[in-house]
């Protein structure tokens, strides 16, 4: 259903970002929930391709699962 971490993408070109991006929608992830890690320039890339899919983690962050 989910995949969450520090993705650490914060170095990756932006084709490589796009890459994962296409790969997460292909595996049927529902939810993607990144750390700081990501950089904001992946995570914009991320959202611009999984839209509300990709959410940047927090603390005290909930995700419920239906």
């Amino acid at each position: 259903y989910a995949l969450v971490g520090g993705l650490h993408l914060f170095r990756s070109s932006p084709q490589e970002v796009t890459d994962f991006a296409r790969r997460v929608k292909e595996t049927g992830i529902e939810c993607l929930v990144t750390g700081h890690c990501t950089g904001e320039n992946a995570m914009k890339i991320l959202k611009d391709h999984l839209d509300d899919r990709v959410v940047q983690m927090y603390s005290g962050l909930t995700i419920e699962i239906s």
